[in-house]
């Protein structure tokens, strides 16, 4: 049918929080897979690709599969105003260094498979290598010493007294200038002649900002950021002298004030990370203008897992590691993570979302969800809120049964809502469920309605259980009613119509749960059906869970255990995939295609995407 049939298969995965905090889901390497110990201090990745990992107890050495322990022990100290952290860092020559406990920096030598010790220094503090190869080495009372590319032994650059205390962090402006953090203030060099500029950071009042700052990067537009300990994150522009908040520039949320900030981190799509202790990982994402804030959350396993952030690291595929004070490494694989799906894991307790049978988002880009027994739930993003919809005895307007199997909603946001035994609800008002059904003032026969459709002519049609296809009106009832009719096609081959859609000749087109499809010729009122027959050229098989016509004319059909079909109407012939072309399973609950032309199939072993060429044969 196709010059080219590409399948591909996706499952789904648990996301953080919410929708609204956010779609990026966290996997967690701890003790459990075999990290030495949860705190994990500081992360680096060597030029073989592995990824090193400095903990309280052990140098983790990890190949992705298994991790290698290596007898040093590292700092593990933050308070409100400072930290002592060790050391793990990876250099532009692909050389590793460590800074133990001991506060010795050791160079790895991959021939022996051993730490050398680098002499001279026994309190450092930080390590950075610059454009030019020069290794600078912060330490916490012996000023700043320099290790030139080509050389053996540091060199002290910047004697205790020009310091007065700790170096925090070492980064490298645009322009070539060496920064150091410290306290209460920062430090600039010139690396070529060594001089030392002294800058106090200042708001636009003139104001000195009085705190320890943390770390210092700058980003791609040349905006320097630094990070404090205790007083949040400040920006200054490369044309203004001043430092300033992120509240003003133009972001959906600020930043707390007094964030314990211990790491920053520019990653490859410009995104900036703010590692803090306490508070969790905050990601600014400068081109959409947007602060997203992640936490721990027991209830949700892609959820952060700890809210003490040591440290950030971006490998060389753009994976993102993120080390925590107790719970291991939390990391982000975009690659890994195609879909994010919510459970129960992530909504308040007293709202259910499992066994989800039908979906809905109506005109305030509210989401319903109903489900098979737990009711129907709304989700509202805007509001971050959830209310679950159960039946009530006790209460006439509540929605009438627990099992929700279709839902639509019409032009003026009424939602419809197609029960199990309860027949037909509409909800307009607030908390009020409008019941149709056998017993109403506007009577339905059908008490379970598996589909509702609205055809082009804005005509609802209702499939039922045992009760035909209905032609239904709010106001006027039933207009009209199809039922089976033995050796005619004035009716559809079954009363048991799981799915509707209609064609771009005005024609619908049914899908019953035993008896194939059906065209339905709205101007003639005449049935046509489509069953599977052996040894033809037919539907491969009879029960039918899902529709979906094309504008190519195809119609797309989803069958319960004979996989895929495309009907081309025209040609009069059917074309079948199934496990064997690779689909992931012959259950097809739902077809829907995506801009691109590729139609996404749900079914029993997760999602699989279909992506016909278009070139037609």
């Amino acid at each position: 049918m196709y010059k080219l049939i590409s399948l591909g298969i996706l499952l789904l995965y648990p996301l953080t929080d919410s929708f609204s905090q956010s779609q990026i889901p966290f996997r967690q390497l701890s003790v459990k897979e075999g990290l030495s110990q949860n705190s994990a201090i500081s992360i680096a990745q060597d030029s073989t690709g592995y990824l090193w990992i400095a903990t309280q107890d052990g140098l983790n050495k990890y190949d992705g599969r298994k991790f290698s322990k290596f007898h040093f022990t590292f700092d593990d100290v933050t308070k409100p105003d400072y930290s002592n952290l060790g050391k793990v860092y990876s250099d532009k020559q692909g050389r590793l260094w460590i800074i133990p406990i001991d506060k010795v920096p050791y160079k790895f030598n991959p021939d022996s498979i051993a730490f050398e010790p680098l002499s001279g220094i026994d309190d450092a503090s930080v390590l950075f290598q610059d454009e030019s190869l020069n290794l600078w080495i912060g330490t916490y009372s012996s000023g700043l010493f320099c290790l030139g590319k080509d050389s053996e032994t540091p060199k002290q650059i910047m004697p205790p007294s020009e310091i007065l205390g700790v170096i925090f962090n070492i980064a490298q402006a645009p322009s070539g200038q060496i920064l150091l953090t410290t306290e209460a203030k920062i430090l600039e060099i010139d690396p070529k002649t060594t001089k030392v500029s002294t800058i106090v950071p200042k708001t636009m009042y003139d104001e000195p900002i009085r705190t320890n700052f943390s770390d210092i990067l700058f980003d791609e537009d040349g905006r320097q950021w630094v990070g404090t300990f205790g007083d949040g994150l400040y920006f200054r522009d490369k044309d203004q002298p001043f430092f300033q908040r992120i509240d003003r520039l133009p972001f959906t949320d600020p930043l707390p004030l007094q964030l314990n900030i211990l790491d920053l981190h520019l990653d490859k799509k410009g995104r900036l990370w703010v590692a803090t202790y306490g508070n969790g990982l905050y990601m600014i994402d400068f081109g959409q203008h947007k602060i997203t804030h992640f936490e721990a959350d027991k209830h949700n396993p892609r959820a952060l897992h700890y809210n003490d952030v040591l440290s950030i690291y971006e490998d060389s595929s753009g994976t993102l590691w993120f080390g925590t004070d107790g719970a291991g490494i939390s990391y982000y694989d975009e690659y890994l993570e195609k879909f994010n799906s919510l459970t129960d894991y992530q909504t308040p307790e007293n709202i259910s979302i499992e066994v989800v049978r039908s979906i809905a988002v109506d005109h305030d880009d509210a989401i319903w969800i109903g489900t098979s027994g737990k009711g129907l739930t709304q989700y509202e993003r805007a509001s971050n809120s959830w209310r679950t919809f159960t039946r009530d005895n006790r209460n006439g307007k509540s929605v009438s049964s627990n099992r929700i199997m279709s839902l639509l909603v019409d032009d003026k946001n009424g939602l419809w809502i197609g029960t199990q035994g309860g027949g037909l609800n509409i909800y307009e008002q607030e908390n009020r469920f409008d019941h149709y059904n056998d017993t109403s003032r506007i009577p339905l026969s059908a008490n379970t309605i598996w589909n509702i459709f609205k055809d082009k002519k804005n005509r609802i049609w209702l499939g039922t259980r045992e009760k035909g296809l209905i032609q239904f009106d709010k106001e006027k009832g039933e207009i009209k009613k199809y039922t089976s009719k033995i050796d005619s096609n004035r009716g559809p081959p079954s009363n048991n119509i799981r799915v509707i859609t209609d064609d771009d000749k005005g024609n619908l087109w049914i899908g019953t749960e035993a008896n194939g499809i059906a065209k339905f010729n709205m101007a003639e009122e005449k049935f046509t059906a489509h069953r599977k027959i052996e040894g033809s050229n037919s539907l491969s098989h009879d029960n039918i869970k899902s529709l979906y016509y094309d504008a190519k004319g195809i119609l797309w059909i989803g069958t319960n255990g004979g996989g895929l079909n495309a009907f081309d109407i025209v040609a009069q012939k059917f074309y079948s995939y199934t496990e064997e072309d690779g689909l992931a399973n012959n259950v097809i609950y739902g077809i829907l295609p995506d801009e691109e032309g590729n139609l996404w199939l749900s079914s029993n072993k997760g999602i699989s995407k279909f992506s016909p060429e278009t070139a037609w044969m």
